[in-house]
């Protein structure tokens, strides 16, 4: 863990690689706070928000929190509010969306924020976005819904 001290003095994309880091470590509530205290940034882009957001949902679904994970991505189901982002970051949020809905059991919101996500990557052949969302698609037909056909359909793609 890097003190408060040098926590100050590092850039932005320093902040975000130690969260990251600490999240593949799945050292989630260490990432949280960092991803937490980095949307308190001033200087954060709008792109490096969304990033941020996809990365503190993710760390708060691995701890069950996902009525929390949901309000960290709130914002981003406004109308528009995501058009400007590259393709890869909307579909990242719609990701993230579509799995929070699945948990919270919202399966018809999550399977269109799903196909949508799916939608998104194939346009830009981004290969592990593509296998992340027929695994949450696959997941949430085959667990929540039991819609055992179409669930198989998805994981086999």
């Amino acid at each position: 863990m890097v003190s408060i001290e040098t926590k100050s003095s590092l850039s932005i994309q320093d902040k975000i690689a130690i969260g990251e880091a600490a999240l593949r470590r799945n050292a989630d509530q260490e990432a949280s706070r960092y991803f937490s205290e980095i949307l308190n940034d001033q200087s954060l882009s709008s792109e490096q928000e969304g990033s941020v957001r996809c990365m503190l949902s993710k760390c708060l679904e691995n701890m069950n929190q996902y009525r929390e994970a949901l309000k960290v991505l709130t914002k981003y189901e406004q109308a528009g509010a995501k058009d400007d982002f590259p393709i890869q970051l909307r579909g990242n949020i719609n990701l993230r969306l579509g799995w929070v809905y699945s948990w919270l059991g919202d399966h018809p919101r999550a399977i269109a924020l799903l196909n949508q996500s799916l939608k998104e990557f194939k346009e830009i052949s981004y290969e592990i976005g593509i296998g992340e969302a027929y695994h949450a698609l696959g997941r949430t037909y085959i667990v929540e819904i039991e819609e055992y056909k179409i669930a198989r359909d998805h994981l086999l793609e």
